[in-house]
């Protein structure tokens, strides 16, 4: 028997055999014409890397083979030109696994270390991929698992990961990936295992979050490089793995999305064209599109999906399960505007409550009495400069000019701090760009009906930065400030149903 490596592999060759490591494995999936498959991708001793199929009754054939990381001799596979609908590597060729082919596991106690073939992001690069379909590769160690729930009849449970930037973000399990893997997390998480999450996806849910596929697949405690590093780091940081816990930074915007660096932001001019779904940074001001609108609406305290009811009576949110009573929650509609150009944007929640004078408590005790102070609202609103991390609305249809924004994420800025520093911090860091609006209380939990509608939302203090920035870059990031100018005329608000209001 011939021994060869896949770079060799060829459709037709014969009395071949390979070495092959498995380094992904799928859940059994049904093609396209209706055949049930199961993906393999495999490497060899140099690190290439080739698909392989295994179709039907095959499947269970080779139910006690193919586990994940072990190491196996194949011999005389089918070999194909790859359909671009089954693989998950571009590869000259396909192996096709039947109840013909030969496989013999090697007899290792441990599989060695998987070959450098991943390319992982850093959780500080997610936001770059956010709300795409974009295939992402991450690894952390899980320091916190919740317990399982269900969205409809589809089991799901949420894990907290960590990785070496100290960043911990919220990784959603589904279906499968729940009842399998999930478990297997939840019976060792005192052991802090180490997962690597492959072809997840990036979500603007709750600010920052991944979210498995179908395709997706979970790697527990892999035999990879990055490992050992990271689980030396998890064991030097306990103490600021226990602090990431306990004051829940996976659901802070502050930690998930601070304030970007000035080369990140984006003209509006040039969101209006762009495109590709993606989400961009902005910095502006803002103007009360029009003085119609609500608000407040009324909503789940948890989902915070539109709901048409009122907080005397508990009601389920039909998109979380969750019984509770409802809440009054921000929203603002406002024409937002750099010196490029203006777009219709909607802000929720914390966001929209940083910008108003008043409580929404208060306001809806001046719309009893038919006495909204717009002025004081309006000009509290156009006061300040705005970084916002913003998304199209996913209800928007309007052609390009008039289509309607989302805030994920706003940070406010004074004007007054600003000009302040254009005067007496020309030369301060990437880390003092940024100014405190606020000093108000958290918001509190939501099943505290009145305290949540009572409270008013803080405006946000950024995470330092790294030291360094230049004088230009700062110069460049105040030259940009002063070009906001008057912002075009006003849009008219996009009539929109209270069932279409939801915050992102």
């Amino acid at each position: 028997m011939n021994f060869i490596t896949f770079d060799e592999l060829l459709p037709g060759i014969k009395n071949w055999a390979a070495t092959v490591q498995v380094i992904d494995k799928q859940k059994p999936q049904i093609s396209k014409k209706g055949r049930r498959y199961l993906k393999l991708l495999l490497a060899d001793n140099k690190a290439n890397k080739i698909d392989a199929l295994i179709y039907g009754s095959d499947i269970d054939f080779f139910r006690n083979h193919f586990q994940i990381y072990r190491r196996f001799v194949v011999s005389n596979a089918r070999l194909q030109y790859a359909d671009d609908d089954f693989t998950v590597e571009r590869k000259t060729c396909t192996m096709i696994i039947d109840n013909s082919t030969v496989v013999e596991p090697l007899d290792e106690q441990q599989p060695p270390l998987l070959p450098p073939l991943y390319q992982f992001t850093p959780f500080k690069k997610l936001c770059h991929q956010i709300d795409t379909n974009s295939d992402l590769d991450v690894i952390g160690i899980v320091i916190h698992v919740n317990p399982q729930s269900t969205k409809g009849t589809t089991p799901i449970r949420d894990i907290v990961i960590a990785d070496q930037s100290s960043m911990a973000i919220i990784l959603t399990l589904w279906g499968e990936h729940t009842t399998d893997e999930g478990q297997i997390i939840a019976e060792t998480i005192h052991t802090q295992p180490l997962v690597a999450a492959l072809r997840v996806k990036a979500t603007s849910y709750g600010t920052l979050t991944l979210s498995t596929k179908f395709a997706s697949c979970i790697l527990i405690n892999p035999p990879i490089q990055e490992g050992p590093p990271l689980r030396q780091w998890a064991v030097e940081n306990n103490e600021a793995i226990m602090k990431a816990i306990t004051e829940k930074t996976y659901e802070s915007p502050l930690e998930l999305l601070p304030p970007p660096d000035a080369e990140d932001i984006t003209h509006i001019s040039a969101i209006v064209t762009a495109p590709q779904k993606k989400a961009f940074w902005i910095q502006g001001t803002a103007k009360l599109l029009d003085r119609s609108q609500k608000f407040w609406y009324h909503a789940c305290p948890f989902y915070h999906k539109s709901i048409r009811s009122t907080p005397e009576y508990k009601i389920t949110c039909l998109s979380c399960q969750s019984r509770n009573h409802v809440i009054a929650r921000p929203r603002i509609t406002v024409d937002f505007a750099d010196w490029s150009g203006n777009i219709t944007l909607d802000l929720y929640g914390k966001d929209a409550q940083q910008l108003l004078p008043y409580k929404i408590s208060e306001i809806q005790q001046q719309e009893s009495e038919n006495n909204i102070p717009y002025r004081a609202i309006e000009e509290c609103i156009s006061e300040n400069t705005i970084i916002c991390f913003i998304k199209k609305a996913p209800y928007s249809f309007e052609p390009s000019a008039t289509q309607k924004y989302t805030a994920i994420v706003a940070h406010k800025i004074r004007l007054a701090d600003r000009s302040n520093k254009l005067t007496g911090a020309a030369g301060t860091s990437g880390a003092q760009k940024y100014t405190e609006g606020t000093n108000a209380e958290d918001e509190q939990e939501p099943m505290d009906i009145e305290n949540e509608q009572d409270t008013a939302t803080p405006s946000v203090t950024p995470n330092n930065r790294a030291q360094g920035s230049t004088k230009a870059k700062v110069d460049d990031w105040f030259l940009t400030s002063l070009k906001i100018t008057e912002s075009p005329p006003k849009k008219q608000r996009t009539a929109k149903s209270d069932d279409e209001e939801q915050s992102q």
